[in-house]
């Protein structure tokens, strides 16, 4: 679960957000980039966290926990919550209207919210097993782990958001600038201008949000495996 939701979905959830207008001449099974990504990392990530529960059922043969163990059972509950939006995100979009249709804002709304509630209820859910009396965590060492992930996803999604804006409004302003230039000279050399500026903002808006994603997913990688192995040394 740690890597599902600390790797995966963080990666999944940056590509629908940030990288909707990066490689836009390239596709995959005819898809935009970051759309199939977002896809088969999610589909992948609810598999896996549906996975990840029967595993658990098993081992507990089936048995719930307690609620006299209040946050044992509230990590249960979180943990429901969260394997519930994975499950139903899929099936969401599968009934997601035209990009251009008048109600589409109320799936990319909805869809939005569930996922962003779920994410953060992760976070949440792995807090609360720190707390539990049945495991023996190296507490220092988890929790140092668990604020660090924290602030680097604050981190990582301000970046990206700077990344937006401040290359959003250097465009306006070249673009801007380049209208008074196009009232001065002739139409040829114009296009030619306002084609090869749009063509570089692209171009480095491209390499930058691919800098950030293999400089995230190293990152979640390093926490997700550090927590990995402070769960498995628990007793």
């Amino acid at each position: 679960m740690v890597f599902i939701w600390i790797l995966f979905v963080s990666t999944a959830i940056l590509f629908a957000r940030y990288c909707k207008q990066c490689w836009p001449d390239r596709r995959i099974c005819s898809k935009p980039i970051w759309f199939a990504a977002h896809r088969a990392i999610m589909l992948f990530a609810a598999g896996l966290t549906v996975i990840g529960f029967v595993l658990i059922l098993i081992y507990k043969s089936g048995t719930w926990v307690s609620r006299n163990r209040t946050r044992e059972f509230v990590h249960s509950i979180l943990g429901i919550i969260v394997i519930s939006a994975s499950v139903i995100q899929p099936f969401m979009a599968l009934f997601r209207c035209k990009p251009n249709d008048k109600n589409r804002f109320i799936f990319n709304y909805a869809h939005a919210s569930v996922g962003l509630i779920a994410f953060i209820l992760s976070i949440v859910t792995i807090f609360l097993i720190m707390f539990s009396t049945q495991i023996s965590f190296q507490f220092e060492n988890a929790w140092n782990f668990l604020v660090a992930w924290i602030c680097w996803i604050v981190v990582i999604f301000a970046v990206f958001e700077c990344v937006d804006r401040c290359l959003h409004d250097k465009q306006k302003s070249e673009e801007k600038n380049e209208t008074h230039w196009m009232d001065i000279h002739t139409a040829e050399n114009e296009v030619n201008k306002v084609d090869d500026s749009s063509t570089n903002e692209l171009f480095i808006k491209d390499r930058v949000k691919t800098v950030l994603l293999v400089v995230h997913f190293l990152v979640a990688l390093g926490l997700s495996l550090a927590l990995a192995i402070v769960i498995g040394q628990s007793s």
